[in-house]
């Protein structure tokens, strides 16, 4: 007997965050009510910080960037 695949819900919040010695603009991105993580645009790229490790991320493109993110944290979820 075969699962049946689930709709995963994936919200995006803007938030300021302090990053490098600066307040930033950034988007966190949510599963539910889980933090998976947070994208942060720096001056020509995209810093992404995966939630519960201390892994940095860089992507050109907002989408790339929620790409990796999720990638990123579906490889390590527990």
């Amino acid at each position: 007997m075969s699962k049946k695949n689930k709709d995963i819900q994936i919200s995006e919040k803007e938030v300021v965050v302090p990053y490098e010695n600066k307040k930033r603009q950034a988007v966190e991105l949510w599963l539910g009510k889980r933090k998976i993580g947070t994208i942060i645009p720096i001056e020509h790229s995209i810093d992404i910080v995966v939630e519960g490790s201390q892994t940095v991320l860089k992507a050109k493109y907002f989408d790339e960037a929620e790409e990796l993110l999720l990638r990123e944290w579906n490889l390590h979820q527990q």
